[in-house]
């Protein structure tokens, strides 16, 4: 681990989707309350198809959950609770490889 951070959602229906990266891995824990996490795989970073299978993953602060992500992913972030902290962990540290790859949130066929 290189980097850590933490993220709070503005509400429950805020969506931060869909980023990701080729190479990065990180590791997500919820600190406080729970989230979900979306992941899907990506096939093509230039242009990825649009129907690919969507991973779930519920994370909440009462079980401790770490998800690792490993790189070849981006994620969806959604707080299921008011008020609630993820914890992210990477394995570099900002600025040591361009890998950040942003798509639209309505990209995907969900």
């Amino acid at each position: 681990i290189k980097r850590m951070y933490f993220i709070q959602n503005s509400s429950t229906i805020f969506v931060r989707a869909w980023q990701g990266h080729a190479i990065e891995r990180r590791w997500f824990s919820a600190v406080k309350g729970s989230f979900e996490i979306k992941l899907i795989q990506i096939d093509n970073w230039k242009k990825p198809t649009k129907s690919l299978e969507v991973f779930s993953r519920i994370l909440n602060n009462q079980n401790l959950d770490v998800l690792c992500v490993p790189g070849g992913y981006v994620n969806s972030i959604q707080a299921l609770e008011e008020n609630s902290k993820l914890l992210i962990m990477s394995d570099y540290r900002l600025g040591d490889i361009e890998d950040e790859y942003r798509f639209d949130s309505n990209y995907f066929t969900l």
